[in-house]
């Protein structure tokens, strides 16, 4: 398929895909006859008068009419099959891949042993990935049918023989299907998915749907466009072809005007019937079929997304998030910013190093940490930085040009070493607290030893401004105390 611009003109000016160069080669010998009778009829070889093929113009706009009008009803038609193989196919994989993603939620909460639940959802997704690539493969229509399964070689060989016995040609599909069908009865009667039926059933449905969507497209592979009406196209394009040059030589004076109006008339004519050619059949390999191999690919990395751990862990709600209806509704316009501005906001990977500075939306609650660029002067850069605060070794190379995957790392490495400065800050404050309040208690129970003393004076306390009770001597300086005398 060619992807294109449609505001810039650029992009409409290839040969690739285009349908000219062919009407070209059907409208040429037209233009051509139509330029030597001009010139003879100029030379005064050919008399206008003996040849002439018809005086009133409308007769030759009536057949332009019907042709035209035969032309787009098929062009019409044929562009209703491409875009229901189009939506079918993706309404097969949008059905399959949900029912897929549900049975691998399914047994994420299943009891069963780790090892037992892992197996199901890589056997699950192989199999959802060999439906598919069998599917496409029935509809398309290529020389090198190449759709290859997710990691095939997982699956045992002699199971998978099965498909190509002489009785499964043509109903691989259906077979592989019932594959999964079974499997997923057998999970549940052993108990891996101990989902309830009712909702497992919604994947059953998913299941299903995706074979009508199958079924939908497999229509338009197995039965053509019908052979009358093509046929009549091709015979009305081929009248076009021997008949206008001859009406057009009659109406023009010059033998490039003949030249030029025959090869117009003649084109727009073939290059509808060639557009019509092109979409009736969307699983060739023609530049304007449909990327049937980018569409495998697609499932199965969408597949292989299911066995990502990160696609199973949710985010967390954090610390400091607004659980306030009202604060929420009072300040949406400073809460609500986009994904990207809110990631690129807090990426470390920033060029010109690293500055920590407090952001607060208001001023009853902090909010989030940012990251801000230095100026280049005191600029730090990410290896100098990370290699100081989590004691990785920086490299020689800038970040500039590293790659994706090590630019990741360093993300990875700047993140855990975050947590771990978290996590020691966080601790290191408990700490200070525990030793505080060992502190505060011991000067508590010595003044109270201090009352208990039969002589001397006694010690009066008086409440500090906070509400509490504050202990002599060993109190911070907003407790109050005063020594009084014994009555």
């Amino acid at each position: 398929m060619i992807l294109y611009d449609a505001q810039s003109w650029r992009s409409f000016i290839k040969l690739k895909g285009s349908v000219f160069p062919k009407a070209l080669s059907y409208a040429l010998p037209s233009a051509l006859v139509a330029l030597v009778l001009k010139v003879l009829q100029t030379l005064g070889y050919l008399d206008p008068e003996s040849w002439s093929v018809m005086t009133d113009g409308s007769v030759y706009g009536g057949f332009t009419f019907a042709v035209s009008f035969t032309l787009v009803f098929r062009t019409s038609q044929s562009y209703s099959r491409y875009w229901t193989s189009a939506t079918g196919v993706h309404q097969m994989r949008s059905e399959w891949f949900d029912a897929c993603a549900s049975l691998v939620a399914f047994v994420k909460v299943s009891k069963k042993p780790e090892r037992e639940r892992l197996i199901f959802e890589h056997t699950l997704v192989r199999l959802f990935s060999l439906l598919h690539g069998l599917a496409l493969e029935e509809l398309a229509d290529l020389q090198d049918e190449n759709f290859p399964v997710l990691d095939i070689g997982g699956l045992a060989v002699e199971d998978l023989m099965a498909i190509h016995t002489p009785e499964n040609d043509g109903k691989k599909v259906e077979f592989v299907f019932q594959w999964i069908k079974l499997y997923i009865i057998k999970a549940l009667d052993s108990g891996l998915l101990s989902t309830p039926p009712p909702i497992v059933t919604r994947v059953f449905q998913e299941l299903g749907l995706g074979l009508v969507h199958f079924h939908d497209v497999m229509q338009v592979v197995m039965w053509p466009f019908p052979f009358p009406y093509a046929q009549l196209s091709v015979l009305l394009i081929f009248v076009h072809m021997i008949l206008t040059p001859l009406v057009i030589v009659q109406w023009t004076t010059r033998w490039w005007w003949s030249f030029i109006l025959t090869l117009i008339s003649v084109v727009c004519m073939k290059a509808i019937d060639c557009i019509a050619i092109e979409l009736e059949m969307p699983f060739g390999e023609d530049p304007n079929d449909l990327p049937v191999e980018q569409l495998h690919d697609a499932m199965n990395k969408s597949l292989l997304l299911l066995l990502n751990p990160n696609s199973w862990k949710p985010p967390r709600i954090a610390d400091t998030a607004c659980l306030d209806f009202k604060e929420l509704q009072s300040n949406f316009d400073k809460l609500s910013i986009s994904l990207n501005a809110y990631t690129s906001k807090h990426n470390p990977i920033a060029e010109g190093g690293f500055t920590e500075t407090e952001d607060k939306f208001d001023s009853k609650r902090q909010v989030a940490i940012s990251m801000e660029p230095k100026a280049s002067g005191s600029a730090k850069q990410p290896d100098e930085f990370l290699s100081q605060s989590s004691g990785i070794a920086a490299t020689s190379s800038p970040p500039a040009v590293r790659s994706e995957e090590g630019l990741q790392e360093l993300l990875r490495a700047f993140q855990d070493s975050i947590r771990t400065q978290r996590q020691h800050d966080l601790s290191q404050m408990l700490s200070q607290q525990e030793a505080a309040h060992s502190r505060y208690l011991q000067s508590f129970q010595e003044a109270l030893r201090a009352v208990a003393r039969p002589s001397g004076g006694g010690l009066a306390f008086s409440q500090s401004p906070n509400g509490g009770v504050a202990p002599p001597q060993a109190a911070p300086s907003f407790f109050k105390c005063s020594a009084v005398s014994k009555a």
